[in-house]
């Protein structure tokens, strides 16, 4: 938009309504300033260098930029509060997942200490219970041979051998 209407059929002085014309403006030290031309014969003031809309315009568009600015400002310190909180949860996260390992690492030496107290009672119980046979088979075989002596030194009624709890009388029946 350079103030023509070229192709749209109007003529080349006219303006479309509602078409704003393209300002023409050096960057200088003090500021955007509009350049001057040929065609203008005289500077114009500054309120004309500066701002060529209506001034609702241009003062809406800076209250729109300063909100704008609030909800950035807003927003920024959100965002680096929101990572604060995400840097110390993913050092949470590191410390649990350390104590998580420690305790399986804890866990699992105990299950080994664990199985290796059961070996040792278990051959314990194997011991005791293989010394237990021994002990019965050795007392059966005392029993045994009392018995046998026994029945050869008093002999039983009859000719039988004598029995542990019964009588040798034969009216106990």
């Amino acid at each position: 938009m350079d103030g023509h209407n070229g192709p749209s059929g109007g003529p080349a002085g006219e303006r479309a309504r509602g078409v704003l014309p393209m300002i023409k403006y050096q960057i200088r030290p003090r500021g955007a300033i509009v350049r001057w031309s040929p065609t203008n014969h005289h500077r114009r003031c500054e309120c004309r260098h500066t701002y060529a809309y209506p001034n609702a315009v241009i003062f809406a568009v800076v209250e729109e930029r300063k909100k704008l600015a609030k909800d950035n400002a807003r927003l920024e310190t959100e965002v680096n509060q929101l990572k604060e909180a995400n840097k110390r949860q993913a050092e949470r996260i590191k410390e649990l997942e350390y104590d998580v390992v420690e305790g399986q690492d804890r866990v699992d030496d105990l299950y080994a200490r664990l199985g290796e107290a059961r070996e040792r009672m278990v051959k314990r119980a194997r011991k005791v219970r293989v010394r237990a046979e021994s002990i019965l088979n050795l007392c059966n075989d005392l029993l045994e041979e009392e018995s046998d002596e026994a029945s050869y030194i008093g002999g039983g009624v009859g000719g039988e051998p004598a029995q542990f709890g019964r009588s040798t009388s034969p009216t106990a029946d």
